[in-house]
C-alpha cells in the first residue's frame, strides 16, 4: 500500500508541476520530459535487485514516486497539444485515439507483467519508452502556445488562479468530479474484486490483476467510441451523460452478480471499463473549457486529482463495508459518484467545436 500511495503521491505532484510547466515553457517540453523521466525510472528499476538488499525496498519506493511524475505529464500534454493542433470538429476523434492507445499500453503492461519476471518488465517499459520518445521526435509545437509566448501581459500556468477565482473553480472541481465514477470503477470496485468476489460467491479464484485487465480492454473501445459518439452528436455534455448511464447500469448489475463464475465475472468488468470509458471524451471538453494560458495546467492536473480521488472513495468505501457489507457500501458510494458527476455534467457548458484561441484574464 505504501508503495502504491508513492506512486499517487507523485502522480498528484508531478501533475501540478507539467501542467504548469506546460503552460509557461510549452507542450512539447512535458511530453519529452515525462517520457524521459518515466523510462528512465523503469530501467533504474530494472536494475534494482543488484543494490544491497536494505538499500532495495528505499530505492524502489523513491522510483516509483518519480515514475509517478513522469507518468501525470504525458496525457495532458498530448491532450493540450492534439486538441490545439487538430480542427475544432476533429479533435475530439483525436484526443480519444490519443487515449485509447493509452489504455492499450496498460492492457499490454498486464500481458508482459504475465510472461516474464518484474524486473524484465521493467526494463521492457523503459525501452518502449524511448522508442515513443523516437516516434515523437519530429513533433510541432501547438501554434496556439507559440502565439501565447509574444503576449508577454498575459500570465500563464496559475495554478492558484483556478482556486481563487469561482467561476474557474467551479468549471474545474466540476471536470475532476465528472471523472469520479471511472476510478471508483478501476480504483476500488475491481481493485478489490477479491474482497468483494467473496460476497457474491463466486466460483474460481478472482485474480484483481486479470479483472482490471478485462477493463482496461474494455475501456479502449469505449474510449475510442464515445469519442465517436461526441462526434455523432456533436456534444461532449451528451456522450458522457450516455457513457455515465451505461456505467449506472454496470454498477447496478455488479452488486448483485451473485453466484457466477470468475470468467463471467471477468466479462462484467469488461463491460464496466467499456461503459466507464469516457475519460478522452471528459479531457477533450476540459481541455476546451480553459484558455491558452492554462489549458496544459487543467489538462495535466485534473486526470491526476481524478486518480488522487480514489484515496478519498476507498476509505469511504471500506469505512461503509465494516458497517454494512462491502456491497451495500459498493451500491452507496457508486450511487453518489453517479449523482454528483451526473449533476456537473448538467451544470457544464457545451464545449463542442468551440474556438480555443483565447486566454483566462
Amino acid at each position: 500500500m505504501l508503495l502504491i500511495n508513492l506512486q499517487m503521491a507523485g502522480l498528484l505532484v508531478g501533475g501540478i508541476f507539467w501542467g504548469i510547466l506546460g503552460d509557461r515553457r510549452g507542450r512539447l517540453t512535458v511530453l519529452f520530459g515525462s517520457i524521459v523521466m518515466y523510462s528512465l525510472a523503469n530501467l533504474l528499476n530494472a536494475g534494482i535487485m543488484r543494490l544491497p538488499s536494505d538499500w532495495m525496498l528505499p530505492a524502489y519506493g523513491v522510483l516509483r514516486f518519480v515514475a509517478g511524475v513522469g507518468l501525470a505529464g504525458e496525457l495532458g500534454a498530448a491532450v493540450t497539444l492534439v486538441s490545439e493542433a487538430c480542427s475544432r470538429e476533429r479533435r475530439g476523434l483525436a484526443t480519444a485515439f490519443v487515449a485509447s492507445m493509452g489504455i492499450a499500453g496498460a492492457v499490454f503492461a498486464g500481458w508482459i507483467a504475465d510472461r516474464y519476471h518484474w524486473t524484465e518488465a521493467y526494463f521492457i517499459g523503459g525501452v518502449m519508452g524511448f522508442l515513443l520518445l523516437f516516434m515523437r521526435v519530429k513533433m510541432a509545437e501547438s501554434h496556439l502556445f507559440r502565439s501565447l509566448e509574444s503576449q508577454e501581459t498575459v500570465e500563464r500556468g496559475r495554478f492558484l488562479s483556478l482556486l481563487a477565482n469561482p467561476r474557474l473553480r467551479w468549471r474545474y472541481l466540476g471536470a475532476i468530479a465528472q471523472g469520479m465514477p471511472i476510478w471508483f470503477v478501476v480504483g476500488v470496485l475491481l481493485t478489490f474484486s477479491p474482497e468483494i468476489g467473496r460476497e457474491l460467491r463466486l466460483t474460481g479464484e478472482v485474480q484483481a490483476g486479470r479483472v482490471i485487465m478485462y477493463c482496461y480492454g474494455g475501456a479502449v473501445a469505449g474510449d475510442f467510441l464515445a469519442g465517436v459518439w461526441s462526434q455523432v452528436l456533436r456534444r461532449r455534455r451528451a456522450a458522457i451523460a450516455t457513457f455515465l448511464l451505461l456505467t449506472g447500469v454496470g454498477m447496478s448489475i455488479f452488486v448483485r452478480f451473485h453466484d457466477r463464475s470468475f470468467e463471467e465475472f471477468c466479462w462484467l468488468a469488461g463491460y464496466m471499463g467499456f461503459a466507464s470509458g469516457y475519460w478522452a471524451v471528459l479531457l477533450s471538453s476540459t481541455a476546451e473549457q480553459f484558455g491558452t494560458n492554462l489549458r496544459s495546467t487543467v489538462t495535466s492536473t485534473v486526470p491526476n486529482f481524478i486518480r488522487g480521488m480514489v484515496i478519498p472513495m476507498s476509505w469511504t468505501f471500506l469505512a461503509l463495508g465494516r458497517t454494512t457489507t462491502l456491497l451495500t457500501a459498493a451500491a452507496v458510494v457508486s450511487a453518489a459518484t453517479l449523482v454528483l458527476a451526473g449533476y456537473c455534467v448538467y451544470k457544464s457548458r457545451e464545449t463542442f467545436g468551440a474556438d480555443l484561441d483565447f486566454v483566462e484574464s
